[in-house]
C-alpha cells in the first residue's frame, strides 16, 4: 500500500511539472505606475483638497486610460504632510494617451477666454502650484504576478 502511494505521488509530481513550467513561460502582465510625491504644510491642505476634488478627480475618473488612481495623504507624525498621486496604466503608451485625454478634457470643460477658465487658471496658480513646486515624479513598472 505504501509503495502505491509513493508511485501515485511521483506520477502527480510529474503531471504537475508541465503546468508549473507552462505558467512560468507565460509573459507576465506589466503595468505602469506614475507616482508623484509632494508636501503640503500642515494646516494648509484644505484649498489643495478642494482643487483636487474640482480639477483632478473628475477628469481622472472619466479617463479610460487610467486603470486606478489614488490621492494619498500623510496620516500621522512629522511636521509636513506628504502627499502622493498614484495612477496605474496598462502601459507607458496608456500614460501618454491619458495626458492627451486630460488636456482635451480640461479644454472642453474650461474653454480659453471664459470666466470658468480664468477661475481654473487662478485656482491652479494659488491653490495647486505652491504645494506642487517641490514635487517629484517616478514612473515604475509592476509585474502583476507579484501584485495583489
Amino acid at each position: 500500500m505504501q509503495r502505491s502511494l509513493w508511485i501515485f505521488a511521483g506520477v502527480m509530481m510529474i503531471l504537475g511539472v508541465p503546468g508549473t513550467v507552462r505558467g512560468q513561460d507565460q509573459e507576465p502582465e506589466i503595468r505602469t505606475l506614475a507616482i508623484t510625491s509632494f508636501t503640503i504644510p500642515l494646516g494648509q491642505g484644505e484649498k489643495f483638497n478642494e482643487y483636487v476634488d474640482t480639477y483632478i478627480i473628475p477628469p481622472t475618473q472619466a479617463d479610460p486610460n487610467i486603470l486606478s488612481f489614488r490621492f494619498a495623504r500623510h496620516h500621522y507624525g512629522g511636521g509636513k504632510a506628504n502627499a502622493w498621486f498614484i495612477a496605474e496604466y496598462a502601459s507607458l503608451e496608456g500614460l501618454y494617451r491619458s495626458e492627451e485625454f486630460q488636456s482635451d478634457w480640461y479644454d472642453e470643460q474650461f474653454p480659453e477666454g471664459t470666466p470658468e477658465r480664468e477661475a481654473a487658471d487662478k485656482a491652479t496658480q494659488e491653490d495647486f502650484l505652491p504645494f506642487f513646486s517641490d514635487h517629484s515624479d517616478e514612473l515604475t513598472t509592476v509585474n502583476m504576478n507579484r501584485a495583489k
